[in-house]
């Protein structure tokens, strides 16, 4: 009975979210209502979160590791001779950055905020090329820049964003089939090792691009060369805390992990579910990247269960970003109009079941997992 009913209110989720698709789909605005819807909301954000620019940190992790790395900031070699050596080359980015800031401006501060709003402009932009439309990009963006999460670290040089703006740039250079898109993501391994994790991701958009196989051969080249670098500097002891084998029971906690950290993001927990099934109707539908987007946030899920499973780090909250991202590119897609694919194959219908099936499978643990806490036990977690 109850599986019944599970199945009942999934048909009508699907036909609701196709009724709002269809309503949707061909709804746009003009250039000039984006400028001042865009600037609008940017302002808004700016002054709703003035305040945290004037604020210092108290992370152990900021006055013991960030903050001196920027006042005293030197080039690593990613060879170091032991573990914590080897690990600081992959935060390259992140000390100078945060040592441009306080130079100058006399504020730490500044620029991981510049790369929060940078991110925002990322999301709108990425979102409008991958879908062709403005008001696509606009709900990109405002789901991002309503993100408590996203808000409450917009100004941290501990917890930046700037592995995320340079991951993302290299998406967006993907997209628009530009050969510097693995410099943005060497730049974003650069920032935080966990990049690395995405750089399947990036290949499987490159895969699904209209650019020519030769194109695409040549770009995928150097993602896994990133991979490969990073397999035999983590084979050498280099990175503090990375094992060679994925731990079965931290690898369920991170899966558990992500609902009790999401549990701020109200509106995030609500619309998972109608963004995975509308990005599956939308890859029927032929619309393009609408297969990239969906695994992308499946993939997201799963690098938080990889980040425990593999490594001695335990996820928080701030590591939710880029799926906030990731859902809020996804919720552009579904309203995209631009079937630049001609009907699916067979093999591709089912490639989309099965990153439909990828997904969901995540997005329905997460969201049962929160309205159902008995569903999981505290001693999961850390």
């Amino acid at each position: 009975m109850v599986l019944g009913a599970i199945g009942m209110l999934y048909r009508k989720r699907i036909s609701f979210t196709r009724f709002i698709i269809e309503r949707t789909s061909n709804f746009e605005v003009s250039k000039k209502i984006t400028f001042f819807t865009l600037a609008g909301m940017l302002l808004l954000f700016i002054t709703l979160n003035y305040g945290r620019l004037l604020q210092e940190e108290t992370f152990l992790d900021y006055t013991g590791n960030v903050k001196p790395e920027a006042e005293n900031y030197e080039v690593t070699s990613p060879f170091g001779g032991d573990a914590y050596e080897g690990n600081r080359i992959l935060l390259q980015v992140r000390a100078f950055l945060n040592h441009l800031s306080l130079r100058l401006f006399g504020l730490i501060t500044i620029i991981p905020f510049l790369a929060s709003l940078v991110l925002l402009i990322l999301v709108y932009l990425t979102t409008l090329e991958i879908t062709r439309k403005r008001f696509a990009g606009i709900l990109a963006f405002a789901f991002l820049l309503q993100s408590p999460i996203f808000a409450y670290y917009s100004a941290s040089p501990t917890y930046n964003n700037y592995w995320a703006v340079f991951f993302l740039l290299s998406l967006y250079l993907v997209v628009k089939r530009s050969v510097v898109s693995p410099a943005a993501f060497y730049l974003s391994i650069s920032s935080k090792s966990f990049a690395t994790l995405f750089a399947p991701f990036n290949a499987f958009f490159l895969a699904r691009s209209d650019s020519s196989s030769r194109r695409k051969v040549t770009l995928i080249i150097p993602y896994a060369a990133f991979i490969a670098i990073i397999a035999i500097i983590v084979a050498r002891g280099g990175i503090e805390g990375v094992r060679l084998a994925v731990d079965g029971d931290e690898f369920w906690a991170g899966i558990n992990s992500v609902p009790i950290l999401l549990q701020k993001e109200g509106l995030f927990l609500v619309i998972i579910l109608p963004i995975v099934i509308g990005l599956f109707l939308a890859m029927r539908r032929g619309v393009r990247f609408a297969d990239a987007v969906c695994l992308l946030i499946g993939g997201t899920f799963l690098t938080y269960a990889l980040l425990e499973g593999l490594t001695n780090v335990a996820n928080l909250d701030y590591r939710m970003v880029p799926l906030i991202v990731s859902a809020g590119i996804g919720l552009g897609t579904i309203f995209s109009d631009d079937r630049g694919r001609s009907p699916p194959r067979t093999w591709e219908n089912s490639m989309f079941a099965g990153i439909f099936i990828f997904t969901s499978v995540f997005a329905f643990i997460t969201v049962t997992t929160f309205i159902f806490p008995v569903l999981y036990s505290d001693q999961n977690f850390r």
